[in-house]
């Protein structure tokens, strides 16, 4: 099916509505891709590690929730124990002694019938500069992922689980390589679970598993004539997959823009309801330029490139259905980072959406808002949007809401859903023909110190030193120092999931009044023992911290702690 030149023309006619607001244009990546290592170790195959399927009945239910209407994640696949559990596998393992020094060792872990595996490491004492690659076959040929040793030690920061790459087919062969100078026997790995993948991203061993999505969905390769616009907004969009609740979920992303010409921060907006915590951030893998061969092909691109490491929550909000956070390893070279506007949008306006339905190839719809309303899916405001070309499913969630000032488009929100679907697209005033968007106007706010980072603002000189709690929330609140430069120290004292006393610390400049920094959770010794280490000291960068002093004595404070976002008022505490 082709799509008509007009019909993109139309939406890239989409009235300019940046003239009053903040926002910014779109440029690409500037990464170099580093090529892969590939495996290294003379084993062809490594330890054998076991799963079993699931049962039909779990698959069965598993479709049943993908086909039922609401907020459009997707289920693609479902976490399954390994025999060996979390036994360690130190004694198990074959390591090999290389020429540099370095020591390899493999794994190749088998669930029958799995279009596409991933697999959970529990690597216990791993050594610092290790490294990790996965591949689909024994040679290191096929869908070859390697998580390099900054990457691995970042992740392996924030959770004791590794999460694997994907990889096509029901064997995933793993190589784990330890840097010169270490012992192998220190090592220990155990393997307690695989994702068992009913979708096979690379689609090259069953190709029905590309082109599941809707008969009226329109891929992006059959687009006529496309501009360039069109086409950079193709290389900001990534399918997202994770792990959550024992489950694989597929979500799709648009890579962002800031206005810090001297770095590029790889930002990803989507969805709140594909995931809010880090300790599912830290399971993300994304695919990048997953789009077909060609019109109707049915085959994936060559040029379809994964990237592992996870990622850091920065922003997520579940009333307003905002997820932000920040990927942990740059997207590959040749993607696009797009602009956005924080300007309301205006009923009647041209939009355009980029996305991953039923985790296909990228597909693109096309249509227009109705209005600006509430949701039977969250509780804020949302924009309302139909579809006079295509439409979105599962998977889509989280998909960008563009518009186009005539050269480029710009993100305005991110799917939640609705009961927009092929039998009901075409349109607009169908009131079956219907999706949420989230309000990237209303969001801004909350994004700004990350999307927006520069500000010509001189800092207040009023001096706002002391403690700071809610009278209603007794047991934690905030510490504010300024230094002799003017600068700020800003230490949370708090809990943790656990009700274990935890303490957060940022710092930096104030932009007028309000502060916005990142926020860092510390860890070391107990003070009881006999010598203090501080080689024991860990720093971990857990979120983000935003305070605006509305007096002297008053302050409204925002901060997001592994995903979790807190918003309220404090007053100066007087001694």
């Amino acid at each position: 099916m082709n799509l008509s030149k007009c019909l993109l023309a139309a939406a890239l006619a989409a009235p300019c509505l940046s003239v009053c607001a903040q926002s910014v244009g779109g440029e690409f990546s500037t990464a170099i891709e580093v090529p892969a290592e590939g495996f290294v170790a003379l084993a062809k195959g490594g330890l054998a590690i076991e799963a079993p399927a699931p049962e039909a009945e779990q698959i069965d239910a598993l479709r049943a929730e993908n086909a039922a209407p609401g907020a459009k994640a997707l289920k693609v696949g479902l976490e399954q124990a390994t025999r060996e559990g979390a036994t360690p596998l130190a004694d198990s393992l074959s390591w090999q002694r290389l020429g540099d020094g370095r020591w390899a060792a493999r794994l190749a872990v088998h669930s029958p019938g799995a279009e596409a595996l991933r697999v959970a490491l529990e690597p216990g004492a791993l050594p610092a500069g290790s490294r990790l690659a996965v591949a689909a076959d024994a040679a290191g040929q096929r869908g070859l992922v390697e998580l390099d040793a900054m990457s691995l030690s970042a992740q392996l920061r924030q959770d004791s689980r590794l999460w694997t790459p994907v990889t096509s087919g029901d064997v995933q062969h793993i190589e784990l390589v330890l840097p010169a100078g270490s012992d192998p026997k220190w090592v220990r790995l155990s393997v307690p679970a695989v994702s068992w993948l009913l979708v096979d991203p690379a689609g090259a061993y069953d190709a029905a598993k590309i082109g599941e999505s809707g008969a009226c969905e329109v891929d992006v390769r059959c687009v006529s004539n496309p501009t360039e616009a069109f086409n950079n907004t193709r290389r900001a969009v990534t399918r997202m997959l994770f792990q959550q609740g024992g489950s694989t979920f597929s979500c799709t992303g648009t890579l962002l823009n800031d206005t810090d010409t001297s770095t590029q921060i790889p930002w990803i907006y989507s969805a709140a309801h594909c995931f809010t915590q880090q300790s599912v951030a830290n399971t993300l893998t994304t695919f990048w330029f997953y789009e077909a061969t060609g019109c109707g092909t049915n085959r994936l691109d060559s040029g379809s490139r994964q990237v592992a490491g996870g990622g850091t929550v920065r922003y997520a909000d579940e009333s307003s259905d905002v997820l932000f956070y920040r990927l942990n390893n740059a997207p590959p070279t040749g993607s696009f980072y797009l602009g956005w506007d924080a300007a309301t949008v205006q009923a009647g306006t041209d939009v355009v959406a980029v996305h991953h339905p039923a985790g296909d190839v990228m597909k693109v719809s096309i249509g227009g808002t109705t209005g600006i309303g509430p949701s039977n899916l969250a509780p804020g405001s949302f924009i309302k949007a139909g579809y006079t070309t295509g439409t979105t499913e599962g998977g889509s969630s989280g998909c960008g809401l563009l518009t186009s000032d005539g050269a480029q488009f710009f993100l305005r929100g991110g799917l939640l859903g609705g009961s927009a679907s092929c039998n009901n697209t075409g349109a607009l005033n169908n009131p079956g023909n219907t999706d949420d968007y989230s309000r990237f106007d209303l969001a801004f706010a909350q994004l700004r110190h990350f999307l927006f980072p520069t500000s010509a603002e001189p800092p207040s000189n009023i001096n706002y030193t002391g403690a700071w709690s809610n009278p209603s929330q007794d047991g934690w609140g905030l510490v504010v120092i300024r230094g002799g430069t003017g600068a700020y120290g800003m230490y949370i004292y708090h809990y943790d999931q656990d009700r274990t006393p935890a303490w957060y610390l940022s710092s930096g400049t104030l932009s007028g009044t309000r502060f916005n920094a990142d926020l860092f959770a510390f860890n070391g010794p107990w003070f009881g023992e006999a010598m203090f280490n501080p080689a024991q000291v860990t720093a971990r960068d857990a979120g983000s911290l935003s305070v605006t002093f509305n007096s002297e004595t008053q302050a409204t404070i925002s901060f997001t702690i592994d995903g979790r976002t807190v918003s309220t008022t404090l007053n100066k505490l007087v001694f």
